[in-house]
């Protein structure tokens, strides 16, 4: 009877090599898991192995109970989590991203973990600056995987640790952010649509004071990128500078793309290490930069723009 690890690798049509890289398993060990010589393989690598092949709750436990393990159980399966995202290898040559289950986070925070200067294009500001609860209320993911309290409860930790990532990184390195204006202000626009003035506002302080540390660099641009993107590069010289790719910026999105949608699992972006990509993405940044909008020279200046729009918005911001 033929594994279920092995029935997933046929399904998505990956390696065992590719499995071991996202996994961080090596490969004679999943080997000897697929022809069934290991009897318990262990809690972490389990967990492991089902975020390699961008399982989700279902998938997970599914793998935890052939192994005569309990379902996933949040808090205490965060910590292999965390052990997953830092076995993971960002040497691949390319890892897709896709919406669903957890392979959005295992993707990002594999490049998020490395420390080093970040350059950001994005249609609105960065997820650091939102609650959990906004970002999750908007995610591209099932309903019925939203319902889950264990995925909801690791994506959760899984958020906050990203915050907690990027404040760290942020301490010692640069990170230049552009964002196009009139997708700024459409973002202002349809969030007064879903949030209270309140929670606007609390956003928003969030924003201005992340504008004002000295390693930020926010600017307003006054062109639509045709996408959003994400360089990294790590001050560790074993680690080549990475592109995270994140499909279309145009925002608000296509009224198509509803929580239940039945084709989430579709590609949304990729990381990359190659050079040939890693050198045009940073030809894009620097020819984006040269539309940056005139308050954009000054952070007080900008911030100040951003204050006026809001309120001629009717959204009254008292900084903090």
């Amino acid at each position: 009877m033929p594994h279920i690890i092995s029935e997933r690798l046929e399904e998505i049509g990956m390696t065992t090599n590719q499995l071991s890289c996202l996994s961080g398993v090596r490969n004679s060990h999943l080997n000897q898991i697929k022809n069934h010589n290991i009897k318990r393989p262990g809690r972490t690598v389990l967990i492991k192995i089902a975020l390699g092949l961008s399982w989700g709750v279902d998938g997970i436990n599914r793998l935890l109970q052939e192994y005569g393990e309990s379902e996933l159980y949040a808090p205490l399966d965060f910590a292999h989590f965390m052990e997953a995202i830092k076995a993971r290898s960002t040497n691949s040559g390319y890892n897709a991203i896709n919406p669903g289950k957890f392979n959005f986070e295992m993707v990002i925070m594999s490049v998020e973990k490395l420390m080093g200067d970040i350059k950001l294009v994005t249609p609105v500001p960065h997820v650091v600056f939102r609650d959990f609860e906004d970002y999750f209320s908007t995610d591209q993911v099932p309903l019925k995987e939203k319902k889950d309290e264990a995925y909801k409860s690791i994506r959760e930790l899984l958020f906050n640790e990203r915050i907690r990532m990027f404040d760290q990184n942020i301490k010692e390195h640069k990170v230049t952010h552009l964002v196009c204006r009139k997708c700024f202000e459409s973002y202002v626009k349809d969030q007064k649509e879903k949030m209270s003035n309140d929670g606007i506002v609390k956003e928003f302080n969030k924003i201005f004071k992340g504008m004002r540390h000295e390693n930020y660099d926010f600017k307003l641009i006054n062109t639509c990128p045709s996408f959003k993107f994400h360089i990294r590069e790590p001050n560790d010289e074993n680690e080549k500078s990475i592109v995270v790719f994140a499909g279309t910026p145009r925002h608000p999105p296509s009224p198509c793309m509803s929580d239940d949608r039945e084709n989430i699992g579709a590609l949304i972006g990729f990381i990359s290490n190659a050079k040939e990509l890693n050198e045009y993405f940073k030809i894009e940044f620097e020819r984006l930069s040269r539309f940056a909008t005139e308050e954009s020279t000054d952070k007080k200046d900008l911030i100040s723009f951003m204050i006026s729009f809001l309120e001629k918005n009717g959204i009254k911001v008292n900084l903090e």
